[in-house]
């Protein structure tokens, strides 16, 4: 499913960069439909992420938690529901995640489908990403020390699509691996800085469990 899903984001991500032109000109208004198709798809996933966070079940929040760890918390709680799924169990997955039912979030990408295909690629994305039945447990506290981060940021071999790098950031932030997954792509469509940046990663980043000779 893993390979799939890499090669589905191949194609997603060629005909997504086909929406974006690129040049002295740019942002144009020459190609409405290809800009608010662009444009739409970020506003739908931010509404459908800060969505999830305002119906999210509030039990799974911890107890004096702030408005910012409750919305990361929130992230790692949406998955793909290996249960209630139709095609690809985006909703179902939403609809376990949150207080609204999945039939809700199918209407929402259903209507959003009509607006140049909004819905569509907002869908795709997600499923592309969003891991299927099961959630992210959040990273232990640990010092905020710039330096102690960088000491504990590993490659992890275990949530790993090419090279652990999301799973490992995904170790000591408070995002899940998905959104540092979704978050690289993206980026990779502004001259290609989110491939550059993640290949340095890759490289120099050690792995898990290797040791570090910077420790005392």
């Amino acid at each position: 499913m893993k390979n799939i899903k890499l090669l589905i984001a191949f194609v997603a991500g060629f005909a997504i960069s086909r929406l974006i032109k690129i040049g002295p000109e740019w942002p144009s208004f020459n190609l409405p439909s290809e800009e608010t198709s662009l444009l739409g798809t970020i506003a739908l996933m931010t509404i459908v992420l800060v969505g999830a966070f305002l119906s999210s079940r509030r039990e799974t929040a911890e107890p004096g938690s702030t408005n910012l760890s409750a919305f990361f918390q929130s992230l790692r709680q949406l998955h793909a529901s290996d249960r209630d799924s139709f095609l690809g169990g985006v909703c179902g997955g939403l609809g376990e995640a949150t207080r609204a039912p999945s039939y809700v979030w199918r209407l929402l990408f259903a209507v959003t489908f009509f607006f140049f295909g909004v819905g569509l690629w907002t869908y795709i994305l997600l499923w592309i990403f969003l891991p299927t039945g099961e959630t992210q447990p959040a990273p232990k506290s640990e010092s905020k020390d710039v330096f102690d981060f960088l000491h504990r940021l590993k490659r992890n071999k275990t949530d790993s699509w090419i090279g652990g790098v999301c799973g490992g950031l995904a170790k000591v932030t408070p995002a899940p691996s998905w959104v540092w997954r979704l978050g690289f792509v993206m980026l990779a469509f502004s001259y290609g800085s989110g491939l550059i940046i993640y290949l340095l990663l890759c490289f120099f980043v050690p792995l898990e469990d290797a040791p570090d000779h910077f420790s005392t």
